[in-house]
Formats: structure tokens, C-alpha cells, sequence
């Protein structure tokens, strides 16, 4: 990852707009490639209360209904089986968040008025880039009460201070 301390800020400070009401039985994760590490990251923080399910795959399963939310994340916002979740859940009513820094995923966003959260248009691969969505969705799982116990601030590797390695870490990235 690059720079994940201003990732984690950057992510943070995109989901603060949006606080989702109602209660969800369970969470849909829908991403592939390196847009779907966070979700797997969270999956393995085994947060309280957090009942989730990763969907890698086009549509949805057929279990998923009304009382489940759908998180679509693709950094590119061109990944067919995330658009493709997307439309799925849209077409049933299902309640549904994006998460990406543009592409076709935001288009589809905007034009069923899905809320949809934008993070910086940073060149980086997925991969590289788990910083800016880990906070975007733990942010956001966060203010819409789907988890307690502040696991942004309690990460405080996130936020601290530089240290020792950090700075070690920074002077390797100067000379390659």
C-alpha cells in the first residue's frame, strides 16, 4: 500500500456524508480483484455484530433481499461483475451503496440515485489503494450503526504519528 496513512484519512473523510438509516440483517460485499480486499480485511477484523457475505461473481444470490444492504466497490468502476451486482440489486429495490473513484459504477450510481461515495482519483491499482476503501467502508459501516466500537479510531496504526519504520519505509521509496 502507498501512503496508507493518507489513504485512511482520505476514505475516512469521503464516507462522513453518508449515515444510512434503517437495520440490515446482513451485508453484501460485491467487488473482485483488489476491490475486494477491504471487505476481506473486515471480514477477517470479525467485528461485532457484522453479519456479511463477499459475492465475487456477476448478479446477486438469490437469498439476498429487501433486510440485506449491497456495497458495490470498484476502484476503476468498470468491473462487469460489480456492475453487474449493481444492476441486480437495483432491479429487486434492494438497498445498495457504491464505492469508487469514477468509471461506470458512479454513471450507474448517479443515474438510479444510488448513494454513491467518490474517493480520490488516485493512478494507483486497487491493490495498492486498500488504504482508501478499508476506512470508506468501515466509515461508513460505522455511522450507519451496522458496527459499534469505533474500529476506524482503534486502528490507531491509522492515524499515528510517523514512526522509525515509516520514515525507513519513505527513504526506500525515494531511491526507487
Amino acid at each position: 500500500m502507498v501512503d496508507f496513512v493518507k489513504q485512511f484519512a482520505a476514505g475516512e473523510e469521503a464516507a462522513k456524508t453518508l449515515k444510512l438509516a434503517g437495520s440490515f440483517d446482513r451485508v453484501v460485499f460485491c467487488g473482485v480483484g483488489g476491490s475486494i480486499i477491504p471487505a476481506e480485511m473486515i471480514v477477517m477484523l470479525q467485528l461485532s455484530g457484522l453479519n456479511c457475505y463477499l459475492n465475487r461473481t456477476f448478479g446477486l444470490p438469490n437469498w439476498v433481499n429487501k433486510q440485506c444492504l449491497v456495497i458495490c466497490t470498484s476502484w476503476s468502476g468498470q468491473s462487469k461483475e460489480t456492475n453487474s451486482s449493481f444492476m441486480a440489486a437495483v432491479e429487486a429495490k434492494i438497498p445498495l451503496v457504491v464505492i469508487t473513484r469514477g468509471g461506470q459504477l458512479s454513471e450507474l450510481a448517479r443515474e438510479h440515485s444510488v448513494p454513491c461515495l467518490i474517493l480520490p482519483d488516485d493512478s494507483l491499482p486497487a491493490r495498492l489503494a486498500v488504504g482508501y476503501m478499508l476506512s470508506t467502508l468501515l466509515t461508513l459501516l460505522e455511522r450507519s450503526a451496522i458496527i459499534t466500537g469505533n474500529p476506524v479510531s482503534s486502528l490507531s496504526f491509522a492515524t499515528a504519528a510517523p514512526t522509525p519504520i515509516a520514515g525507513l519505509a519513505a527513504r526506500i521509496a525515494e531511491k526507487t
